[in-house]
């Protein structure tokens, strides 16, 4: 809301909405007031959740080692930022390589609607880095979205590993 602007209630009822949808607050409430000389004041009222977390496991079992670790914010110094780095290690090396990753997005950027996202994954076969801006539909009165995707993916074989078959 920008002052001297008139009151809507679709507009409340959608700013609730988006405070909901961020995830960094357990209550949301917004309620208009009316006030003398036909204004309306408006007070908002949220409980903010706790976003930080942590995570770690070490597992032997039947021969096989495992290790994750994992942490995240999702409030990075109250500003809405998400933030995580996450490790995994397995001697068995199946389904998830070996390696760590990071993501960060900012849902917020620099003030205004737009939101963008990097992802970077560094494991033993492969590197992956991905960058997304977007301006999403937060209002039914916005006129347009759209966004825009980039990422690269990079293999690399240990000299002794067998390569994948082609187009595998």
């Amino acid at each position: 809301f920008a002052e001297s602007e008139p009151f809507d209630q679709s507009r409340l009822d959608e700013s609730e909405r988006n405070l909901r949808g961020t995830g960094i607050f357990s209550d949301v409430k917004i309620l208009a007031d009316t006030l003398p000389g036909n204004l309306v004041g408006i007070r908002a009222i949220t409980r903010e959740r706790w976003t930080f977390s942590a995570s770690a496991m070490l597992t032997q079992e039947a021969g096989v080692r495992s290790k994750f670790a994992s942490i995240s914010e999702k409030n990075l110094l109250g500003n809405g930022q998400k933030i995580s780095l996450d490790y995994n290690y397995s001697s068995l090396r199946t389904s998830n390589p070996n390696g760590y990753q990071a993501n960060f997005e900012e849902h917020r950027l620099f003030g205004t609607r737009w939101r963008t996202a990097f992802h970077f994954r560094d494991a033993e076969e492969h590197r992956l880095t991905s960058l997304r801006i977007e301006r999403p539909f937060f209002s039914e009165a916005a006129e347009w979205s759209g966004g825009a995707a980039r990422g690269y993916t990079g293999y690399h074989y240990p000299w002794n590993a067998a390569r994948p078959p082609a187009g595998g």
